[in-house]
C-alpha cells in the first residue's frame, strides 16, 4: 500500500523512522568536513527537485538540482571550526519533505577564537578545567599549564591542577590538546584569573551546559 500527501511538509532528521513510502529517502554524508564532503539523498524521487542550505545561508550557491552536493571546509586556520546544520527540503508533486543532519566543519592548528569552551574553577590551591561543548570525535586528550602547576590527570576532556606555589599568583594560561575528527592535533588555550582568596574565580562558556 502507498500514500500520497498533498499540499503539506514534513520535517525529520535521519533518527525518527516513518513507516510511509516517502520516508525512503535519507539524507547521508559525513558529521565532520576535514578538506570537503559530499552529501546526497538516497532514493531520491524521478523528477523532483530539491533545496539545499547550510547553516544561515553560509554557502550562497548551491547545486538546486542534483540529489548530491560537495561542501568544501569553510574554517579557516587560526579560526574556530563551524558547528552548523545541512537542510535538504525535497519536492514532488504529491509532497515536500525535510531532513536535517548537524554537520561541523573542522579546525586543526591553534583555534584562537574557541577560549571560551575551556571553563574552569581555579583558586590559589589549584582546581579543574574542562571542555564544553566536547569537539566532536575529539580524543586523546592532553593538558597543560603554566606557573609550575601541576596537570592531575591527562586522556580526559576534564582534568584537575595542583598548585605547588609558595606565593600568591594572579593568572594562568591552561592549554588542551587533542587529535580531532580529521586526525590532525588542535590547541585551545584560556587565561584563569586566580582570586586573592581560596573561593577562586569561575569561568565558563557562554549558552554551556554543565559536564556530564
Amino acid at each position: 500500500m502507498s500514500y500520497k500527501y498533498k499540499n503539506q511538509t514534513d520535517n525529520f532528521t535521519n533518527e525518527l523512522p516513518l513507516s510511509v513510502s516517502k520516508t525512503s529517502m535519507q539524507l547521508i554524508g559525513p558529521d565532520v568536513i576535514c578538506d570537503n564532503g559530499t552529501f546526497s539523498i538516497k532514493n531520491f524521487p524521478t523528477k523532483a527537485t530539491v533545496d539545499w542550505i547550510v547553516g544561515n545561508d553560509l554557502y550562497s550557491q548551491l547545486n538546486q538540482a542534483s540529489p548530491a552536493i560537495t561542501l568544501n571546509n569553510l574554517g579557516t586556520p587560526g579560526g574556530s571550526s563551524i558547528y552548523t546544520t545541512l537542510t535538504a527540503i525535497v519536492h514532488t508533486k504529491e509532497y515536500t519533505v525535510q531532513f536535517s543532519k548537524p554537520i561541523t566543519f573542522n579546525v586543526s592548528g591553534i583555534q584562537e577564537n574557541d577560549h571560551d569552551i575551556i571553563y574552569g574553577y581555579l583558586s590559589q590551591s589549584g582546581g579543574e578545567c574542562g571542555l564544553n561543548p566536547i569537539p566532536e570525535g575529539a580524543h586523546d586528550f592532553h593538558w597543560s599549564v603554566d606557573c609550575d602547576w601541576e596537570v592531575d590527570m591527562q586522556g580526559y576532556y576534564f582534568t584537575t591542577f595542583s598548585s605547588r606555589n609558595s606565593h600568591e599568583i594572579e593568572r594562568v594560561c591552561v592549554t588542551v590538546d587533542f587529535i580531532n575528527a580529521c586526525g590532525t592535533r588542535t590547541y585551545i588555550y584560556n587565561y584563569f584569573d586566580i582570586g586573592s582568596t581560596n573561593s577562586g574565580t569561575y569561568s565558563t562558556p557562554k549558552n554551556s551546559l554543565s559536564p556530564k
